[in-house]
């Protein structure tokens, strides 16, 4: 059995990864907060360093389905 892109099944990557745009089909993709990741990181990084103690359980970022680039590698559900 051969499945076939978007017809069968529809594929999402995370990330948004620069060749995600070149793949055929192209793949959609969600894309991540880079930026407030790595600045959140560093500011961990800085409180351990500093001698204080993190939460192991802390939630540090808000999680949104929002920022997604749609490509190819997915198709409306079949009825």
């Amino acid at each position: 059995m051969c499945l076939t892109l978007p017809r069968d099944l529809s594929i999402i990557g995370f990330g948004n990864l620069n060749f995600a745009q070149y793949s055929e089909p192209t793949l959609t993709t969600i894309e991540q907060p880079r930026f407030k990741i790595g600045r959140q990181a560093m500011l961990l990084l800085l409180t351990k360093i500093e001698g204080h103690a993190i939460d192991k359980n802390a939630k540090l970022l808000e999680c949104h389905l929002i920022i997604l680039i749609i490509r190819d590698s997915v198709c409306p559900p079949k009825n």
